[in-house]
C-alpha cells in the first residue's frame, strides 16, 4: 500500500496527521502534542518566573553556525498556554530559540524520525518514498464560486463534471445547502475564489446556524480538507503545489499561503530542527557594516547585456541549467562559510542542503520535459516552473534581512562569482569568433554567420567543463527579433520574437503572448512574424511591402468591423474589490455585478471595446456576457494591431542587422 500525508491539525494538546492511501481511503494518526520553547542556562530563572509550565528539562544542542550550547527545554500544556508563555517571553526581552516557528512544523519533526515530507508518496511495504512522479496525488476535488456581500453569503455555484448548478437564498439556508454539498461529495480539496481565512469566516457563521456542523471531516470546522484559492490553483496548478509543499515540508494548506521567501525559511527552520539545532528568533542580527563604497562595490546583480534592436540571422541562445543553485552548491556559498575576502572551505554547508534536493528535482523534470506529451507535460512543466522558483528564492533570500539566517554577503558572492562567469564566456565567445547579442544574468545569445548548430553545442560544452556549471543551447533560431523601446538605442530585456530551426515560433514579453489583448490580435502579430521570417528566408531583403500589405488587409477588417467579435474579447485578471479608477476590466466587473453576475476577485472579467473615446468609462467598454451585437470599436482595435505591427518590425522595415 502507498500513501501520502496531506494536511496536519494542531490544538490544545493534540496533534494530528492526515493521511490518504491510494485506495482513497483517509485515515488520521493522533499523537499527544505539547510544544515547548528553548531558553538560555543565564535566563532560566526570569523565565520560570514567568509562567506556569507542564516540564523542563536541560538540553544540549547545536546553534548555528558552529559550536553548542546549553539550554532548558521548557514545556507547556498546549498551545494555548505556549502563546501566553512566549508573550511574557518577550515582553522581559528574553531570547526563545525553536519559538517563532510553525506548531506543525515541530509536531511533525518529533511524529518521525526522517525527512517525512507532504504531499510525498511513500510505499508502506518498502517504507520509503517515491522520489519521481509526474501526476499529481489522488484528490478528490469540488470547485466552487461563491459570492460574499459585506461578509454575508447569498449565492454559490459548483461545478460537478460538465454540469454548473447555482444556490441562492438567504445566508442561512445557502451556508446549510453548502455544508450539505460539501458532506455528500466528500472532498480532499476545495478549489473556489476564497482564501483559508474567509472560510474560517464562512465556518463561524454556519456555526451561528447550526453549532454541530462544519465544512470539515469528522465534526471539525475545516480541518481534514485542503481549501485553496482558485487563482493559485490555476496558476501553479496542484503539481507545483505538491513541489512546495515537499520543499517546506508543509501541508498543502499552509504551503499554499505562503511567499516564496517564507517558503525558504520554513524550509531552513524545519532543517534546523532536524538536525538537533536551537533554532535562532527571527530577527536578524546578521549585519555587515561597511562603507557606502563597499555596498557599491560588491552589492551588484548579475550581469546583463541589452540588445540593439534588430532583425538578426542565425543566432542560439545558450542557457545554464540553475545557473545559482549549482554556485551555491560547487562553491561552498552559504551564510555561514562567506567573509568579506573569501568563502571557507570544509564540511557541507547548510544552504547547499536547502537547494541540492530540489536542484535534482528541477534537473531530471527538465530533461523529461522534451520526453512526455499531453497532461504528462503539463505536470512537469507545472513541477519544473515551481521549482525553478523555489531555488530562484532561495538564492535572492540569502540576503535578505528577514532571513533568521541570511547574511548579505552570501548573496553578493553568489553574483560576484555569477559576474565573473558571464563576464568570461563574453570574452569566451568573442575569442571563438561569436557576436554576443544579449545576456541575461544566466543566458546569452550569440550569433555568427554560417555557424552551425555544432559549434553552437561545442561552445556550450566546452563553457560547462570549464566553469563546472551546465550549459546547454536551448534554442537556435534562424531569425530573431529584438523590438526597439521607444527611442531607446537598446531593446528590452526579456522581449523578443524568433523561428528556430525545427519552424517553432518563440515569443516572450511582446503583444502575442500578452493576456490582455485578444486573441485575433495576439495571432495576427505571430502570423505577421512568420510571414517575415518566410520572406527572409526566400528574398533576404525588402519585405516592408508584403507586411504592409498584410496589415492593411486586417486593419480594414477592423475598421469595417468584419472580424468575429469572440474573437476581440479582452480578458483581464480582477485583482482588487475596488480600484481607484474606473479601469476598463473593473467596469465591466461592475457592470456584471449590476446584471446579477456574482463576480469576485480572482475573477477572469471578459470585455470587448465598444467607444473608447467616450467620456464616460461605462461607454467604452462592455463586458462580454452583457454585449448583444451591434458595433464595436473597430478603430481602437486597429490602432492595438498597429503597436502588434510596430512591435515587430517598427525600427527598421528593409535592413537585416547580422
Amino acid at each position: 500500500m502507498k500513501f501520502f500525508l496531506y494536511h496536519i491539525g494542531v490544538d490544545g494538546g493534540k496533534a494530528r496527521f492526515w493521511f490518504k492511501n491510494d485506495k482513497g481511503g483517509v485515515f488520521i494518526v493522533e499523537r499527544e502534542y505539547r510544544p515547548y520553547i528553548l531558553v538560555r542556562k543565564t535566563d532560566i530563572g526570569k523565565a520560570l518566573s514567568s509562567q506556569n509550565f507542564f516540564d523542563f528539562e536541560e538540553v544540549t544542542l547545536k546553534i548555528f553556525p558552529r559550536g553548542k550550547a546549553s539550554f532548558y527545554k521548557i514545556v507547556l500544556e498546549d498551545t494555548v498556554e505556549y502563546h501566553i508563555f512566549l508573550k511574557k517571553l518577550r515582553e522581559r526581552r528574553i531570547d526563545a530559540f525553536s519559538a517563532d516557528i510553525t506548531h506543525k512544523h515541530k509536531a511533525l519533526a518529533e511524529f518521525s524520525e526522517t525527512l517525512l515530507k507532504p504531499m510525498a508518496l511513500y510505499n508502506v511495504d518498502a517504507e520509503e518514498e517515491e522520489p519521481f512522479i509526474t501526476a499529481p496525488l489522488p484528490l478528490r476535488q469540488l470547485f466552487l464560486s461563491i459570492f460574499v456581500r459585506k461578509n454575508k453569503i447569498t449565492v454559490f455555484s459548483y461545478k460537478l463534471k460538465d454540469d454548473r448548478e447555482t444556490i441562492s437564498g438567504d445566508e442561512e439556508d445557502v451556508l446549510n445547502e453548502l455544508e450539505k454539498l460539501i458532506e455528500k461529495q466528500d472532498p480532499d480539496l476545495i478549489v473556489s475564489n476564497l482564501d483559508y481565512r474567509e472560510w474560517n469566516q464562512l465556518s463561524l457563521r454556519l456555526k451561528r446556524f447550526s453549532p454541530t456542523k462544519g465544512f470539515g471531516r469528522r465534526g471539525f470546522p475545516l480541518e481534514g480538507r485542503i481549501f485553496l484559492k482558485s487563482s493559485l490553483y490555476y496558476r501553479i496548478g496542484l503539481a507545483g503545489l505538491e513541489e512546495r509543499c515537499r520543499f517546506t515540508f508543509l501541508p498543502p494548506q499552509d504551503a499554499a499561503k505562503l511567499t516564496y521567501g517564507r517558503m525558504v525559511e520554513e524550509r531552513q527552520t524545519f532543517l534546523l530542527l532536524k538536525r538537533g539545532f536551537a533554532v535562532p528568533p527571527r530577527m536578524n542580527a546578521n549585519v555587515v557594516v561597511r562603507s557606502a563604497w563597499e555596498i557599491h562595490v560588491n552589492d551588484r546583480g548579475g550581469v546583463m547585456f541589452h540588445p540593439k534592436p534588430g532583425i538578426y540571422e542565425n543566432v542560439a541562445s545558450l542557457d545554464f541549467e540553475s545557473m545559482f543553485p549549482h554556485i551555491i552548491v560547487k562553491y561552498g556559498v552559504s551564510y555561514e562559510t562567506v567573509t568579506r575576502r573569501y568563502v571557507r572551505k570544509g564540511k557541507k554547508p547548510f544552504l547547499s542542503e536547502v537547494v541540492e534536493e530540489p536542484l535534482r528535482r528541477r534537473l531530471y523534470y527538465k530533461r523529461l520535459r522534451d520526453r512526455v506529451s499531453g497532461r504528462e507535460k503539463v505536470w512537469v512543466k507545472q513541477r519544473t516552473n515551481e521549482l525553478k522558483m523555489l531555488l530562484v528564492s532561495s538564492y535572492g533570500y540569502s540576503g535578505n534581512n528577514y532571513n533568521r539566517l541570511g547574511n548579505p554577503l552570501t548573496f553578493e558572492w553568489i553574483n560576484r562569482i555569477s559576474r565573473k562567469i558571464m563576464r568570461e564566456i563574453h570574452s569566451l565567445a568573442r575569442r571563438w569568433g561569436f557576436r554576443v547579442l544579449y545576456g541575461d544574468t544566466d543566458s546569452i545569445f550569440l550569433t555568427k554567420r554560417c555557424a552551425q548548430q555544432s559549434e553552437f553545442e561545442n561552445f556550450a560544452a566546452y563553457v560547462s567543463r570549464i566553469t563546472g556549471l551546465p550549459m546547454k543551447v536551448d534554442k537556435a533560431f534562424r531569425y530573431i527579433v529584438f523590438p526597439q523601446t521607444g527611442g531607446e538605442k537598446f531593446s528590452s530585456l526579456k522581449r523578443y520574437i524568433g523561428i528556430t530551426s525545427s519552424g517553432e515560433l518563440v515569443v516572450k514579453g511582446v503583444e502575442a503572448v500578452r493576456s490582455d489583448y485578444p486573441v485575433f490580435l495576439r495571432d495576427f502579430q505571430k502570423n505577421l512574424a512568420r510571414t517575415l521570417f518566410k520572406e527572409l528566408e526566400r528574398r533576404k531583403y525588402r519585405v516592408a511591402d508584403t507586411l504592409m500589405k498584410e496589415f492593411r488587409r486586417v486593419y480594414e477588417s477592423l475598421v469595417e468591423e468584419k472580424v468575429d467579435p469572440s474573437t476581440l474579447v479582452v480578458r483581464v485578471k480582477l485583482r482588487r474589490e475596488d480600484y481607484n479608477s474606473y479601469v476598463p476590466h473593473y467596469v465591466a466587473a461592475l457592470q456584471l455585478r449590476r446584471s446579477g453576475f456574482p463576480i469576485v476577485v480572482g475573477d477572469t472579467v471578459e470585455y470587448i471595446w465598444v467607444e473608447s473615446r467616450s467620456p464616460n468609462p461605462f461607454k467604452r467598454v462592455r463586458a462580454w456576457r452583457l454585449f448583444r451585437g451591434g458595433r464595436y470599436d473597430g478603430t481602437k482595435y486597429g490602432e492595438m494591431a498597429f503597436k502588434a505591427l510596430e512591435t515587430l518590425v517598427g525600427h527598421n522595415f528593409s535592413l537585416i542587422t547580422r
